[in-house]
Order: C-alpha cells, then sequence, then structure tokens
C-alpha cells in the first residue's frame, strides 16, 4: 500500500510541475520535420480528448502506447478514416495478434493534403503546376508482458515525406509502458514517441515531432465489460516543439454495447473539446466496433471528424 500510495504522489507532482511550468511561461518552441505524425489516429482516443495512454489496450493503442495491445484477445484490426483540416485526409490501419505474454503488430498511416496550383511573385495567379504533397508511415510493434501488471512495448518504423520536389524519409522508436497498480482498476503509462534523428526540410534542420507522455486512467463505476461502465483518463504531453499539454477525458458504456465519450484539451493553440460515440456488435462472439469523433477547431478552422472501424477473431 505505501508503494502504491508513493506512485500515486509522483504522478500527481508531475503533473502539477508540468502545469506550473507552463503557466509560468517555460517554451519549448521549435521547428519540427514529420508533423503528420502528431495527428491523433483512432476515433476512440479523439473523443476522449487524447487522453488515451493509459485507456488504449486494443489494437489501435499502437499509435498511442505499443504496450497496450498485450491486453488483446488474440488477432485484432482497425481501419480508420479523419477528415483533417483544409480538405486533407488520413487514412489508418493496424493488425495485432497475441502470442500469450506477447504480442506483435503493424502499422500503416497515411496523409494526404488537398492539390494546389503553384504561384510565384510574377505569377500570383498560378503558374499552371500542381503541388502534390503525401506523407507515409509503416511500422512494426512488439509488446511483452512482464507480470500480470506491468507491460511494455517498442515500435519501429519507416516514414516517407514529399513535399513537392523535395523527399525526406527515415526511422524512428516509439516505447511506452502500461501499469496496472492493484488499486481498483488504477493504471499509469508512460511513452516516448517519434524518436528519431533531426532531417533536413530543403536547406533547414528540423527535429523529429518527439513526445513524452505520462497518463492514468480508471474505472470510477463498474468494470470494462460490465452493463454500465464509467472510465475517466488524465494525460500530460510534452512536445519537443510546443509547451506542455494536458488532455483529460471519460467514457461511458451502456449494456456493453454504446460507448458517449468526450474530453478537453487544455494549453492546445487549436483544439479544445472532443465528443463522440461507439458501437459495438457481437458477431458469432467476435465483437466489432464503429466509432466516431468530433474534434472542435476553434473560430478560424472547420471541426474534425474521424471514423474508425475494428474487430477482433
Amino acid at each position: 500500500m505505501k508503494r502504491l500510495q508513493t506512485t500515486l504522489i509522483l504522478v500527481f507532482t508531475a503533473f502539477v510541475l508540468s502545469a506550473t511550468g507552463a503557466e509560468a511561461g517555460l517554451k519549448k518552441l521549435g521547428n519540427a520535420g514529420f508533423t503528420f505524425l502528431k495527428v491523433s489516429q483512432s476515433a476512440r482516443a479523439v473523443a476522449m480528448g487524447d487522453a488515451y495512454t493509459a485507456v488504449g489496450t486494443g489494437v489501435d493503442a499502437m499509435f498511442w502506447n505499443p504496450a497496450g495491445i498485450t491486453q488483446i484477445n488474440r488477432a485484432a484490426f482497425s481501419l480508420g478514416y479523419n477528415n483533417w483540416m483544409v480538405n486533407s485526409q488520413f487514412y489508418s490501419g493496424a493488425f495485432a495478434y497475441n502470442l500469450g505474454t506477447q504480442a506483435i503488430g503493424i502499422t500503416v498511416l497515411s496523409f494526404t493534403p488537398d492539390e494546389f496550383e503553384e504561384t510565384t511573385i510574377f505569377q500570383p495567379n498560378g503558374t499552371g503546376t500542381i503541388i502534390k504533397d503525401s506523407d507515409f508511415a509503416v511500422g512494426l510493434t512488439y509488446a511483452i508482458k512482464f507480470t500480470d501488471r506491468l507491460s511494455f512495448g517498442a515500435q519501429g518504423r519507416y516514414i516517407r515525406e514529399t513535399l513537392y520536389t523535395d523527399v525526406n524519409s527515415g526511422l524512428d522508436i516509439s516505447i511506452g509502458t502500461l501499469f496496472y497498480t492493484g488499486f481498483r482498476s488504477l493504471r499509469l503509462a508512460m511513452t516516448l514517441k517519434n524518436f528519431g534523428q533531426d532531417i533536413v526540410i530543403i536547406d533547414d534542420t528540423a527535429f523529429r515531432p518527439l513526445i513524452y507522455s505520462i497518463a492514468a486512467s480508471m474505472e470510477l463505476y463498474g468494470n470494462l465489460g460490465d452493463p454500465v461502465s464509467l472510465t475517466v483518463s488524465a494525460e500530460n504531453a510534452f512536445f519537443v516543439d510546443f509547451e506542455g499539454r494536458i488532455h483529460t477525458g471519460a467514457e461511458l458504456w451502456l449494456h456493453n454495447i454504446l460507448a458517449l465519450r468526450g474530453g478537453w484539451k487544455f494549453n492546445n493553440d487549436t483544439e479544445s473539446f472532443a465528443l463522440g460515440f461507439g458501437l459495438k456488435y457481437a458477431l458469432n462472439e467476435r465483437p466489432f466496433t464503429l466509432d466516431f469523433a468530433y474534434s472542435d477547431m476553434g473560430e478560424l478552422l472547420d471541426p474534425t471528424y474521424r471514423i474508425t472501424i475494428g474487430g477482433s477473431f
């Protein structure tokens, strides 16, 4: 019990120090490349305000915390669509397989911005050249249960970004842990995502979009799988090119069929609240899910939405 109290105190202290640091003006601003990797995937995660690192225990956990796939049953998949800003789209896919105390998985992510015509100082109305950009990432994940409470996961990815005639590619690594404390359903998680070498975009050097997160979640009412359950989560995310952010979210399951979700992001320059729902249906004892998320983008940008379908077998 004393060890648990110490852990909770350390987590709470980390949240407080990071929040006060942001208020004190400790800014970490800079240029980052491969920024499409920072855009959140999975409608369930987005609807919970991105407070998902300690929640995700399905196949979509690979986009948040690779340690989470140790909790899946046998094989699982998900396919996602994200209607992003300025007529751009994300497409994502994930597949994972549980080997007992170990699990493996693969993720694919594609980003397609809207095409536009090139303009110059001398031809402000367009040159007739159509600019096409694209981003792509494919990753392999390995996760292991060290004990019945502690899991560790790592993901390696190949990334390719095309900006007109400039092409960049490289590898990155993400690692994460998931710990069940034993106090009710409280779980703690930490992740380090998008770690890799700096890249050169045209003539400018840019950081990788490195993100470190510390998170906690638990069921305030019931347990997952019960007729009714309520999960709450909180997460502190530290970015190499921005100030720290705090994400909070909640998920209410009704009869293990319908989920209602909501979340709020603090200290975010564009996004604020998010809402969504999920549906679960069992076909021959194999669950399939449909999730939807709506994310507010402030007064200057249109809201975005995401749709994810998934299942296990």
